[in-house]
């Protein structure tokens, strides 16, 4: 773990290389069953969790980088893989966001051997994370990415222990009551279609919120909204 540790410290905006790193740590231990490696009375136990967490608050400030840099298209850089695939730092800091931390992230909360270990002192890293994630949901068109970001913070907002990082961050979990408030009344009639414009709405002003051009187009937007929701 400590070598995983100084490589993903080193590696800088190499998005690729770290998501293999968290990869690595993934698999060989936050999936393994073995209890010693994150006990605070083994042998590695200690140092393990201590690389855990200082790995977790590097992720904290490139999800800062990432998502500072999200539309930054004059200082990014071209890669080409050694199969010759093409690609950018942009790009792969997205992927390695959505398509990475968000996973490795998911399996680290859960997992009970370091929930066991770990203090409230980490919560605060965990919420900035776990901010980043809603706001890239909202900024990434790729559905993939959005199931991904959707994944995290559905289990962080059902969850007992994790939901307060939530609390005051506008996401789309919250939407899941308005899903709900849909099925109950899709028995047919005025109650399917209030329903289904309550989904509707509560979707269009979140996706508003979060909008790139939100100051030229709130106003108008939102005037559009009032109109119809008023015909429920």
């Amino acid at each position: 773990m400590e070598t995983a540790l100084t490589l993903y410290q080193n590696a800088g905006k190499l998005w690729p290389f770290k998501s293999t790193v968290l990869k690595y740590i993934m698999h060989c231990y936050l999936d393994s069953g073995n209890e010693q490696l994150f006990s605070r009375t083994s042998a590695t136990g200690p140092k393990n969790i201590e690389s855990l967490l200082a790995i977790i608050e590097l992720i904290k400030d490139d999800m800062v980088v990432i998502l500072d840099e999200w539309n930054k298209q004059e200082n990014d850089c071209r890669i080409t893989f050694p199969d010759g695939a093409r690609s950018s730092f942009l790009k792969e800091s997205k992927i390695h966001a959505l398509g990475c931390v968000t996973s490795f992230f998911k399996a680290f909360l859960r997992n009970k051997k370091v929930e066991s270990t770990v203090g409230i002192d980490m919560f605060p890293v965990y919420h900035e994370i776990t901010i980043k994630i809603a706001r890239m949901y909202y900024l990434t068109p790729a559905a993939t990415f959005k199931n991904n970001a959707m994944d995290v913070l559905q289990f962080i907002n059902t969850s007992e222990k994790y939901s307060h990082l939530l609390q005051n961050v506008q996401h789309p979990a919250n939407q899941n009551i308005y899903v709900e408030s849909k099925t109950k009344g899709s028995g047919g009639g005025m109650g399917a279609e209030t329903g289904q414009k309550t989904t509707l709405l509560s979707a269009s002003l979140v996706q508003l919120a979060y909008s790139e051009d939100m100051i030229e187009q709130k106003e108008r937007e939102f005037e559009g909204l009032v109109l119809w929701v008023t015909n429920i």
